[in-house]
């Protein structure tokens, strides 16, 4: 393996399947946020939406 390809797997993020039923208002936001926002997907709108709201729990501590 090339000092590229390690440096590359290192900065990779693990992830993990996850099943989840959300209820249809809240998935109906989280689409329109993905079409306000010009996101290629649900999960990518979730995963940002996520990302915001722990910054945000992070700031108030």
């Amino acid at each position: 393996m090339t000092k590229k390809e390690e440096k590359t797997l290192e900065k990779e993020v693990q992830t993990v399947s996850v099943h989840v039923k959300f209820p249809a208002g809240l998935i109906e936001k989280v689409d329109q946020y993905q079409v306000d926002n010009h996101l290629n997907s649900r999960v990518s709108a979730m995963a940002e939406l996520m990302r915001i709201g722990l910054g945000e729990l992070e700031r108030k501590k």
